[in-house]
């Protein structure tokens, strides 16, 4: 899966599919530091 504008398309083909999904605020000037992060999983069934 490739996520591109914040969205993604679905598979074609006929199942049950599991994502996670993460992503990291960083601090631009200061290497190592974090200003937050993110973490979603789901899931779809493709019919």
């Amino acid at each position: 899966m490739t996520v591109s504008d914040n969205s993604f398309t679905a598979p074609t083909e006929a199942g049950i599919y599991y994502y996670s999904y993460g992503v990291w605020w960083m601090d631009e000037k200061e290497e190592h530091v974090s200003h937050g992060d993110a973490f979603y999983g789901f899931v779809i069934e493709v019919k």
